[in-house]
């Protein structure tokens, strides 16, 4: 699964860290016939999340798994197999990603890399110079296809890749293997991930469309299948429907696995954040709607990243208590909660 421009949370409302969603099959395929990847067992797994700090920490005991050489702050993360790649922003400002807690140099550009997938063989980084402008690394060198905006997230598919981003060419969506293009689907994009069913390539986008309602911002939070957009829902249970309960919200990361389709993000009820997971399906549309958790008292939570691993759905939430301005960030998996690290706000994690 994958998952990239990293947003501060705010005292009101927590915002976050759009990246890239990492996804994978019980198996994942090399062409070729090479070795698949095995799914692990539960209990052989390990759960690394990267914070805003630029620390990897372990979530089985909340302790700091790595420091990253250089590193002032993850954007985000994605794996293949038992290998884990982290990109962020750097003191000397160079392209800079990481592998396995090992510094790798893209070039001596200035900027920061902001999001980051891998698909067989193939490892794409997205770079954002000072100057605003983002490029797209294949295998650490700059294919020279760029796109001004904010860099949201890429996602590989074999050789080629698509890429969002938000700004002057919203809802760009780029090829490695064809003249890039900008394809408006809506708003605001957060997080993209494709998906190669029966020969035919899909790319899934989630976000997020404003009306501003008596001087109200209101966020219709959606997902798009290609260009067709589906918007989701904000009031699911029918005293939710009934009482018209939740007011807004936003999808913030996707990932698949065959047909299904899961998108985490939060519905807001006009006091807190509450983190909400749909579950849909690109055949159909039908879907699923969660709430993974609700806070108690003056406290906020979003589900920010999705991924799937095998056939568990994993979820990162995270928690922001106004009154202590303290924060956590939780790992679920199928909508049980396995661990919780204090004192962080995690923006991207793995399963490795």
């Amino acid at each position: 699964m994958h998952n990239c421009f990293v947003m501060k949370f705010k005292t009101i409302s927590m915002l976050l860290l759009a990246g890239l969603l990492a996804s994978c099959g019980d198996d994942e395929p090399t062409p070729g016939g090479g070795t698949a990847i095995q799914v692990k067992m539960e209990e052989d797994r390990t759960v690394l999340i990267g914070a805003d700090n630029g620390k990897v920490y372990n979530m089985k005991d909340g302790s700091v798994y790595v420091t990253l050489p250089g590193c002032t702050e993850i954007t985000d993360m994605t794996m293949h197999g038992e290998d884990y790649y982290v990109t962020g922003k750097t003191t000397d400002e160079l392209m800079t990603y990481w592998m396995n807690g090992q510094t790798k140099h893209l070039d001596n550009n200035q900027g920061y890399t902001a999001c980051i997938s891998r698909s067989y063989d193939n490892l794409f980084v997205v770079g954002v110079a000072n100057d605003g402008l983002w490029s797209v690394y294949k295998n650490n060198n700059n294919t020279n296809i760029s796109a001004n905006g904010t860099a949201m997230d890429i996602a590989a598919n074999a050789d080629d890749y698509y890429a969002i981003g938000n700004g002057p060419s919203s809802g760009m969506i780029l090829s490695s293997q064809n003249v890039p293009q900008a394809v408006k689907v809506g708003q605001y994009y957060t997080a993209i991930d494709v998906a190669a069913l029966s020969g035919a390539v899909s790319y899934y986008i989630s976000g997020y469309n404003k009306t501003v309602v008596n001087g109200a911002e209101i966020y219709t939070p959606c997902f798009w299948v290609k260009e067709r957009q589906l918007s989701l829902p904000v009031n699911f249970s029918d005293k939710e429907v009934n009482q018209n309960i939740y007011k807004s919200g936003k999808a913030l990361s996707i990932s698949h696995k065959g047909t299904d389709i899961y998108i985490a993000g939060y519905r807001n009820d006009g006091t807190n954040l509450v983190p909400t997971v749909w579950a849909t399906s690109s055949s159909n549309d039908t879907d699923d709607t969660k709430a993974y958790w609700k806070a108690d008292g003056n406290v906020d939570a979003e589900a920010t990243k999705t991924l799937v691993y095998g056939s568990d759905v994993y979820v990162m939430t995270v928690e922001h208590n106004r009154d202590t301005n303290a924060y956590c960030t939780r790992i679920w998996m199928n909508h049980e909660l396995k661990g919780t690290v204090n004192g962080i706000v995690g923006v991207g994690f793995v399963v490795i």
